[in-house]
C-alpha cells in the first residue's frame, strides 16, 4: 500500500469508497482508492467506520473522524454579493441557476451520468450549517455526501445536511436515496420551496487535496435552503476541476 502523500498529482480521482481488505475493515477504517489515468497503482485514505448508526446494520464512514474532509471552511455570500468578473464566465449559467443542477448535468453527460455516495451519517452539523439552518450546532442531523459524476470524472461534490426533525412522515425518504440523485427527489415535488442562493470559493479539504488537480483554481460552490413540506435540509454543491475542464473543452 503505498503512501497517500506520494500519491499526489494531476489527473487523479476517486475510483471507489470501501474498506480495501478485511483486516482494515476489522479496524474500522475506510479507504479512498486514488488512481491517475491510465496507471493502476491505488493509495488509501482512511476514515473510520460509525459503529454506532445503526445497530444491525453494515458500518459507514463517519465524517466527523476527518472534519473538513472535502472542503475547508467556507465563507458563504449572497448570491447579488458575487462581483463582476469574480465568478469564471462559463461557470456562471451553472453556479447562479436556480434550477434542477441534476437535471443540467444529466443533459450535459448522457448516459453516463452517475452518484457515487461516498458516506452517509448522523452527525452534528457544521457551525454555519447551523446557523444557516437555524438549529442548534449540537443537534444531530442527517448528512450525506455524493460526488456526481459523468463516467469516471468527477463533477460535483455535493453535502446535505438534513435535521432530524425534518424526516417526519414522507420525508423519512431523504434516508433511502442511496445512489438516485436527491435532486430528482427534490424538483418532482411541485410544492418545493428553495430559499435565496449562497455562493462561496473556498479551496479543497485533506481528503479531496488527494485528487485535486486544479491548480491554485478556486474551488466554487453554491447552496440553498430546501423546504419539504414545510421541513427545512441544506443542499451545498461543489463544482469540481473535472467539470470546468469539460467546460473548456466544448466551449465553441
Amino acid at each position: 500500500m503505498s503512501d497517500p502523500a506520494a500519491s499526489r498529482g494531476q489527473g487523479r480521482r476517486i475510483l471507489t469508497s470501501r474498506p480495501c481488505c478485511e483486516r482494515c475493515k476489522s479496524l474500522g477504517k475506510y479507504a479512498f482508492t486514488l488512481a491517475g489515468p491510465g496507471q493502476r497503482g491505488e493509495s488509501h485514505l482512511y476514515i473510520r467506520y460509525n459503529r454506532a448508526i445503526r445497530r444491525n446494520h453494515a458500518p459507514k464512514p463517519f465524517m466527523a473522524d476527518l472534519p473538513h474532509a472535502f472542503v475547508a471552511p467556507s465563507h458563504w455570500r449572497p448570491r447579488h454579493r458575487i462581483r463582476w468578473g469574480e465568478l469564471p464566465p462559463r461557470l456562471q449559467p451553472w453556479v447562479l441557476d436556480s434550477g434542477s443542477l441534476t437535471r443540467k448535468l444529466r443533459q450535459a453527460c448522457g448516459e453516463h451520468f452517475g452518484v457515487h455516495l461516498l458516506a452517509e451519517a448522523r452527525e452534528r452539523p457544521r457551525p454555519d450549517e447551523a446557523s444557516a439552518l437555524g438549529v442548534s450546532p449540537r443537534q444531530l442531523a442527517f448528512v450525506r455526501e455524493v460526488v456526481l459524476r459523468c463516467a469516471d470524472a468527477p463533477w460535483v461534490f455535493a453535502r446535505t445536511v438534513v435535521p432530524l426533525q425534518t424526516l417526519a412522515g414522507p420525508n423519512r425518504r431523504l434516508l433511502h436515496l442511496g445512489t438516485r440523485p436527491l435532486g430528482e427527489l427534490l424538483f418532482a415535488d411541485p410544492k418545493l420551496d428553495r430559499g435565496p442562493m449562497e455562493v462561496t470559493a473556498t479551496r479543497p479539504g485533506p481528503l479531496l487535496s488527494e485528487v485535486w488537480d486544479g491548480g491554485g483554481t478556486a474551488l466554487w460552490g453554491r447552496r440553498s435552503i430546501f423546504r419539504l413540506l414545510g421541513r427545512p435540509l441544506l443542499v451545498s454543491e461543489f463544482f469540481l476541476p473535472a467539470f470546468e475542464s469539460f467546460l473548456e473543452v466544448r466551449a465553441p
